[in-house]
């Protein structure tokens, strides 16, 4: 059987010269149907995997627990949120939102290959999201990188656009797709919570999940200060 080649993709919101969500990234390893995702700033403190099982895990590392060895709640415990995957059709385990209101200047240069989707209206907000179709009785080959000339993708009747696809070594094919929607009603104040209860300095991002259903997570990326 041939390897997948294993990927690595680089996006964020916003303008890289002006406001801008964090830098993400998406990877799997070469030969390896696990999927990674991570916010680039905190890469080594914290990442969601969702792995071929079915199992999905968002996880503080040992970096973050020895850097926070205070944090009773967390120590020894590397898992912080743990869930599975719709066992059946297409799953999405896993979207990232980027409320219009919460970009901001970032004094970091982003990375060269990101790329970067256009900041949405004005109580709008552009969702990530992170999606596995099943085995087909004809599958690319693993490795086999996909773009919007093939067929339809998961959510493309509903207006989504396809950022990038992969088949993994399962046979599974991953995909990354971006739309927009009004923000939730109180996602604003669930902002202003979590922003007064993590007091972060002005350079940092704001994460924070919810569940969706018992099968999906939303993380939400926010700026760590009002403007």
């Amino acid at each position: 059987m041939k390897k997948t080649l294993g990927f690595t993709y680089r996006f964020g919101v916003g303008d890289p010269t002006g406001p801008r969500s964090g830098e993400w990234r998406v990877w799997a390893d070469r030969g390896k149907s696990d999927v990674y995702v991570a916010a680039v700033t905190i890469a080594q403190m914290i990442k969601v995997s969702l792995h071929p099982s079915g199992s999905c895990n968002s996880t503080l590392t040992s970096d973050a627990l020895r850097a926070e060895p205070s944090d009773a709640p967390l120590r020894g415990i590397r898992e912080r949120d743990l869930w599975t995957r719709a066992a059946q059709g297409t799953s999405v385990p896993l979207r990232i939102r980027f409320p219009a209101g919460e970009l901001r200047p970032v004094g970091l240069v982003p990375s060269a290959d990101t790329v970067w989707i256009p900041r949405p209206a004005p109580g709008h907000a552009v969702t990530i999201a992170c999606h596995f179709t099943p085995a087909a009785d004809e599958t690319p080959d693993p490795g086999d990188t996909l773009d919007s000339d093939d067929d339809a993708w998961p959510g493309q009747s509903e207006g989504s656009q396809l950022l990038m696809s992969a088949a993994l070594q399962n046979g599974e094919t991953f995909w990354v797709t971006a739309s927009v929607a009004s923000i939730p009603n109180g996602l604003n104040a669930t902002i202003a919570q979590q922003r007064e209860r993590a007091a972060l300095t002005a350079n940092s991002r704001l994460l924070f999940g919810e569940s969706l259903t018992d099968h999906e997570r939303v993380l939400t990326d926010a700026a760590a200060q009002l403007p």
